[in-house]
């Protein structure tokens, strides 16, 4: 009797590694879209947390220096007084949509009332702005102005709410 050659594989050896390099693969799929959508959703996070801070440092050295006289309606200009520290007579505090993004811009007037600058800062796609509000307050002696408001940004692939509230106290 003949003996055969049997330096191949049979079609059930091939099948099962078939099988198993596709479970395989599938696994490393998954695994990598699981690290795209963290990636994404820190990297929203990220950003949202970065102009906020931004922001609220912006609003902060200037409420340090220019002491406040008077202020309007939310989105409205806040009038300061006369101070040697403060080269600013009026800030601006507004937001818009631009280019489907949510932008906060605050504009800086000098004495004289001439454009000074904006200082804008973008915040996500799905980011909002809610629950602003100037508000006057006078404790004991001191009156402070108290500028409040939420940016609120849905994180992508999740639908998760992120919701940050900026604060910003003058003392005038």
């Amino acid at each position: 009797m003949k003996k055969m050659n049997n330096n191949g594989f049979t079609v059930v050896e091939l099948l099962t590694s078939f099988a198993l390099a596709s479970v395989v693969m599938i696994l490393l799929t998954n695994i990598l879209l699981t690290i795209k959508e963290n990636y994404l959703q820190n990297k929203m996070e990220v950003e949202l947390e970065s102009q906020v801070a931004l922001l609220s440092r912006t609003l902060n050295e200037i409420a340090d220096v220019c002491p406040v006289k008077a202020f309007g309606s939310w989105g409205t200009t806040i009038d300061f007084a006369e101070s040697s520290s403060c080269d600013l007579s009026a800030m601006k505090l507004t937001f818009a949509n631009e280019n489907e993004k949510l932008v906060a811009t605050v504009t800086t007037f000098d004495k004289s009332n001439k454009k000074l600058g904006d200082d804008k800062y973008e915040f996500p796609k799905s980011a909002t702005v809610d629950n602003t509000k100037i508000v006057r307050q006078i404790l004991s002696t001191d009156t402070y102005l108290l500028i409040e408001f939420d940016i609120n940004a849905t994180l992508p692939m999740t639908g998760a709410k992120k919701t940050k509230t900026v604060k910003v106290l003058y003392k005038y």
